[in-house]
């Protein structure tokens, strides 16, 4: 089943943008856009999660050293009762290691559980990010397309209503027609002018859109308006083979969404034995080597070497009820997870059944809106002969370009609204990038 951006590239490859231009749109944003980076950061800080927590379960060595040098002096009575005073210069070095390994530490197993769980769950999420930079890509790109047919559509009217207004003041110059009809003709040229300005200004928005995300507007040499009779083969629109249960079936396997919801389920349920590990003892093996000199007034001119290895049990008896809260709350945030999970199902399954329902239907209506052109450059054509021989007036031939552009028009909407819709189905499903990059390269060479 071929993306819907495939079939841009298809539309865009008869003269738009040169081959692996998208492919390489796509890598840019993927350097350029800032909420990807933003994304990417993120991902990068959720990844030092678990080794943080897995250092809790690991031995914690430390090393102290102190120098201390004691300047002062000591008066003390002799035998005689008479107080003399001696200098009291000394250094006191002391130098301790210490060792402290865990033994048994539930709650520190349950951290480092939760955290590889946040981890996976952070990988979720930026695999949602990466499918929102794709779908943000395809639309600026699609957006800017459409908006140069809306600028050459309304060059078009313009052109007719110039046309029309010129031809109501020669009538009225040479007495056949009448003020009302050059006033009203003018101010359909004035808002044919008002509509091209503002088709420029959307077209200059679409630019900056697509330049925010890429780092770069790239200019479409041909646009859909020009040619539409060679743009759009309705034999290469892609199409849909799956039933609709099939999948719905395979999105609630690999939608990216529903997966990063599914974590969040477990990460609520790995928050719950966390926070019972609250009632669990800690057992840990302590040890400590310690060197020191001088350490006091008492023990001057002395030294001592100290040895000492041990086990330390810390078993939890009142905490005010904190645990049993802070349980209760997990079992509350797993409860909300689940039931996100399952809005989140619910949502893909009505999103999936209107996009499949847009690309199904899809087809028959720009076949229909190709017809319409059809029409409209069969009508131009008899109105422009029928001028020639005076059977028609030269209205005629300005309504009939009007109705041809705006046609050329609506069918380049319903395309760029059919590639989205394609587009975003298969995303729904949980479709690779990677391979949708490819395909559409292959369609452009």
């Amino acid at each position: 089943m071929k993306s819907g951006v495939f079939f841009l590239m298809v539309l865009l490859g008869h003269g738009g943008v040169g081959a692996g231009d998208f492919q390489q749109a796509y890598e840019a944003a993927l350097l350029n856009d800032a909420t990807y980076r933003a994304a990417r950061a993120e991902f990068a800080s959720a990844q030092q999660d678990a080794p943080m927590a897995f250092s809790g379960l690991l031995p914690n060595v430390s090393l102290s050293l102190s120098d201390s040098q004691v300047n002062g002096s000591r008066t003390q009575d002799n035998s005689l009762g008479q107080p003399v005073t001696s200098p009291l210069d000394y250094r006191a070095p002391v130098q301790s290691l210490n060792i402290r390994a865990p033994l048994f530490n539930r709650e520190g197993t349950q951290k480092y559980q939760l955290a590889q769980a946040q981890v996976e769950y952070a990988k979720a999420i930026f695999v949602t990010r990466t499918a929102d930079l794709l779908d943000r890509l395809a639309t600026a790109y699609l957006q800017r397309w459409l908006a140069e047919n809306a600028v050459l559509t309304a060059g078009v009217q313009v052109q007719a209503s110039q046309a029309q207004s010129d031809w109501a003041h020669r009538r009225f110059q040479l007495g056949e027609g009448t003020r009302p009809e050059v006033a009203e003709a003018d101010a359909a040229l004035g808002m044919a002018h008002v509509l091209l300005l503002e088709a420029q200004d959307q077209r200059s928005l679409a630019t900056l859109a697509l330049g925010h995300i890429s780092g770069s507007a790239h200019a479409l040499r041909k646009t859909m308006a020009e040619d539409a009779a060679s743009v759009i083969l309705l034999t290469d629109l892609p199409k849909v083979n799956a039933p609709l249960a099939e999948l719905i079936i395979q999105a609630d396997a690999s939608n990216p969404n529903i997966a990063a919801r599914r974590h969040a389920v477990q990460l609520a349920q790995l928050a719950v034995a966390r926070n019972e590990s609250g009632h669990y003892p800690r057992l840990d093996l302590v040890a400590s080597a310690s060197s020191s000199r001088n350490e006091s007034l008492s023990s001057l001119n002395q030294s001592a070497e100290q040895r000492s290895v041990g086990l330390q049990l810390n078993l939890p008896l009142y905490s005010g009820g904190y645990v049993r809260a802070s349980v209760a709350q997990a079992l509350a945030d797993q409860d909300k997870a689940e039931a996100e999970l399952v809005a989140e199902q619910q949502m893909v399954a009505r999103e999936l059944t209107k996009l499949y329902f847009s690309v199904t239907h899809g087809p028959n209506k720009l076949q229909s809106m190709q017809k319409a052109v059809e029409s409209a450059k069969l009508t131009l054509d008899g109105a422009r002969k029928g001028s020639l021989t005076g059977f028609n007036t030269q209205t005629d031939v300005v309504l009939g370009q009007r109705k041809l552009a705006q046609a050329q028009h609506d069918l380049a909407q319903s395309i760029q609204e059919y590639l989205l819709a394609h587009m975003r189905l298969l995303a729904q499903i949980g479709a690779e990038p990677a391979q949708a990059l490819a395909h559409m390269d292959a369609l452009v060479n």
